[in-house]
This record gives structure tokens, sequence and C-alpha cells, in this order.
């Protein structure tokens, strides 16, 4: 999530992105409040936005239900920033991707 974050601070600081949105690739499987990661693994950390600023309603679940959860970057102090939004919303249209980590090394180093 930090790592998000500080993703996401770029584009609003040194970008001039206002309001930039991410979707992370966790859904609502059934409009049930059942989240779910696109690959399958198992939801083990949740960051929702404590309240919704476009409808004063505690996220998940906004003013309507939604499929889809977005990083919605309302501000850059903190990280509290997941809504649920509707699937074809504008915040789906960006996204982040999972990669293998890879080990970095440099040179001079014997591992």
């Amino acid at each position: 999530m930090e790592f998000l974050h500080l993703f996401l601070v770029i584009n609003v600081v040194v970008k001039r992105i206002v309001d930039p949105m991410l979707f992370i690739g966790l859904y609502d499987t059934h409009l049930n409040r059942t989240f779910v990661w696109t690959d399958g693994i198992p939801v083990t950390y949740m960051d929702w936005s404590p309240m919704d600023v476009r409808t004063w309603f505690p996220q998940p679940d906004g003013a309507k239900i939604n499929y889809c959860v977005a990083i919605v970057m309302k501000n850059v102090w903190g990280t509290d920033q997941w809504y649920d939004v509707a699937c074809d919303d504008r915040a789906t249209r960006s996204f982040i991707c999972k990669g293998a980590a890879e080990k970095v090394t440099r040179s001079g180093d014997n591992a």
C-alpha cells in the first residue's frame, strides 16, 4: 500500500494530476461485500476510506453498492482511500498489475 500511495502522490505532486484513480484488482463477487483479488489470492489487508467524500456514506458501499475497488486519491497524507466504484467507472480505466519480484544485485555484491 505504501508503494501505491507513493506512486499516486508522485502523480499528484509532480505531474499535477487531479484526483488520480487506480483500479487495484479487488472486486465484490456477489454484491455482498465478499471482496476477492482478481488472481484469487485471499484478501488479508484492506484500507477503506472511512467516509466517501462524495456521498458522506462509509466505505465500502458509498451511496450504492459497486463491484470494483479503486484507490481514489483525495489527499496525499493518508493511504485509507479505497472506494467501491462501478466497474465501468473512470476509476477502473487505470490499473496496477502484480509481477514477480526479482532479486536486484549491485556490482560488487558477492550474493
